[in-house]
């Protein structure tokens, strides 16, 4: 599951990339979506693989983003 969540997260740092090169400097609600649900599978393969630590880390990360999204004009 980690490899398909950075993947998840890779696909949209590269789809930020484009629109700031595009010349849109906000962030992306598609990004940052994209970045949580990338998370959302760290997070459950953390948990899975008994590393709290990590999972634990992530899903403050997680959450973070979540309120980006939910608090983001647009």
């Amino acid at each position: 599951m980690a490899i398909l969540g950075l993947a998840i997260i890779v696909v949209a740092w590269i789809y930020q990339l484009i629109k700031v090169l595009q010349g849109e400097s906000k962030i992306q609600k598609i990004f940052v979506g994209g970045y949580a649900l990338g998370v959302l599978f760290l997070v459950i393969d953390g948990y899975k693989g008994g590393s709290l630590m990590m999972a634990s880390l992530n899903l403050i990360a997680l959450v973070l983003a979540f309120f980006v999204l939910v608090l983001s004009k647009k």
